[in-house]
């Protein structure tokens, strides 16, 4: 088993009128839209150390970071990790 260093940084801010970076947002918009996530309030970056991480997807598109994106209400916390293979055309 192989140790992987990262980082998380929180992307929003704010307490009730959430804001984040407009692109973030409008791309975590398009992305929960199509995974049927109805809202989330919760949006941050994960940096791996290690840079060939984000590329090790067959097919998929090299990214600097991953972005993680949560719904909280209450005590819960939801958050969905997709990954999907790309099948070879």
């Amino acid at each position: 088993m192989s140790k992987q260093n990262f980082s998380i940084e929180s992307v929003l801010f704010g307490i009730e009128n959430i804001k984040g970076p407009i692109e973030l947002v409008q791309f975590s918009n398009r992305l929960a839209s199509h995974e049927g996530i109805m809202s989330f309030n919760r949006m941050a970056i994960v940096k791996f150390s290690n840079p060939q991480i984000n590329k090790a997807l067959p097919n998929g598109v090299p990214t600097d970071e991953t972005l993680l994106i949560a719904n909280e209400i209450g005590p819960y916390l939801d958050i969905l990790l997709e990954v999907e293979k790309v099948a070879a055309e």
